[in-house]
């Protein structure tokens, strides 16, 4: 999985902080929410899974640039890319 924060450079608070939401995340999730993970190509099982063994399948970027998406998917340690929702913010330049 690709993420900012393990970019070469980066310390490790941004990976454990990262890591914690995840698994909050995953916490709240309830089994009638296996349906609509489905849509995603993922399980509540597999993303329990994940929280438990520290893997992350799947990050949110809400300020991700067009070009940054590009390198992301040509990143030969990336093996999908899904795009679940994409909103333009007009304000940003």
């Amino acid at each position: 999985m690709w993420d900012r924060a393990l970019m070469p450079g980066a310390d490790d608070e941004p990976i454990k902080s990262d890591l914690a939401n995840f698994r909050r995340w995953v916490g709240i999730l309830k089994d009638y929410d296996d349906d609509n993970l489905h849509d995603f190509d993922l399980s509540l099982a597999r993303l329990r899974k994940a929280a438990d063994d520290g893997l992350v399948y799947a990050y949110v970027d809400s300020l991700v640039t067009i070009g940054e998406l590009r390198k992301i998917i040509d990143d030969p340690l990336v093996r999908t890319v899904r795009v679940a929702d994409v909103a333009y913010d007009l304000e940003r330049p």
